[in-house]
């Protein structure tokens, strides 16, 4: 008794000690790992999901390594659904059973070799059909009247066996009731039905499971914290941005109201100088009606300018 109890200890320790180590370790699993625990197990369409999100966070080449094998097992599995279908069709039962197992055992998640297991497990396609209306009934949980549709059958066809879907139906003679025995009295106060070492078994485990939610409550606990930390430097973030917004808003209004002023200059310079041509054009006109030594040449060369000048505008 002491030898078990020490053993049944032992074991307690370590299953709340392994416990604890994974839920502390629960944190540092990445997506690569756990879609590899998933891959291995055959769910491949949550391994999937989880590849996914591998490569969204940029975890490395696991991601699309492990995308390419699901991908691969998947292809696998819908061509043993597709054999399974064609044997089904085909009416050899027994080839389109082992087919779905096979896509099934390869993808857990495909709903199909999963329907076609069960339908070819529980209801085989080669059943006899005058068992037909009996397996209807059944089916639709009137297990009387199969049960008398069956008996019937039997009757009527006395070399057949009832198939093994339909064998539940046979009824089973109630059990005989027991002697009537005394109740058993209690165990005297410390005999062997509660002793120390079995409330120190349950101490143990109680502390470890305290244990346990201590460090659970603690991983939340930072989890919160970070996640809080996230949301305020993406706010802080978002208000430099808006900031930096403004500040370039500003500059471009800044911008657009010099390049206005600057053109309004040139505008003004522009009538400025068509002025002065109209004088220029005034004294060149007197000059030639006063007949004034030397006019000619300067006639030519002010008017050259202005015309210059009218071409450039």
């Amino acid at each position: 008794m002491a030898g078990d109890t020490y053993r049944a200890f032992l074991a307690a320790a370590v299953a709340a000690v392994a416990l604890s180590a994974g839920a502390c370790d629960t944190g540092s699993t990445t997506h690569c790992t756990a879609g590899a625990a998933l891959e291995k197990s055959a769910h491949l369409a949550r391994a999937l999901a989880e590849y996914a999100d591998a490569a969204r966070v940029d975890e490395g080449d696991c991601a699309e390594e492990g995308t390419a094998r699901v991908s691969g097992h998947r292809a696998e599995a819908l061509r043993a659904v597709a054999r399974a279908q064609a044997a089904e069709r085909a009416g050899d039962p027994g080839s389109a059973r082992k087919a779905y197992l096979s896509a099934w055992t390869t993808d857990r998640d495909n709903a199909t070799a999963a329907a076609g297991l069960v339908r070819l497990t529980e209801h085989p396609a080669d059943v006899d059909p005058v068992w037909a209306g009996a397996q209807r009934l059944a089916d639709e949980g009137y297990d009387e009247e199969a049960r008398a549709e069956v008996v019937a059958v039997l009757k009527a066809h006395p070399d057949q066996v009832v198939p093994r879907s339909l064998q539940t139906l046979r009824r089973t003679p109630p059990p005989s009731a027991p002697p009537t025995a005394r109740a058993a009295a209690p165990p005297p106060r410390g005999g062997p039905g509660w002793t120390w070492p079995d409330t120190l078994i349950v101490l143990v485990v109680a502390g470890f499971a305290g244990v346990v939610g201590y460090l659970l409550a603690r991983l939340d606990r930072r989890s919160t914290i970070a996640t809080a930390d996230q949301s305020r430097a993406l706010a802080a973030s978002g208000t430099k941005i808006e900031r930096l917004g403004l500040r370039v808003a500003d500059e471009e209004n800044r911008a657009r109201t010099a390049d206005a002023e600057l053109r309004a200059e040139f505008t003004g310079l522009r009538q400025e100088n068509r002025r002065l041509a109209r004088g220029v054009n005034a004294l060149i006109r007197s000059a030639r009606q006063s007949g004034a030594e030397g006019g000619p040449s300067h006639v030519r060369y002010l008017r050259s300018e202005t015309d210059d000048e009218d071409g450039a505008q």
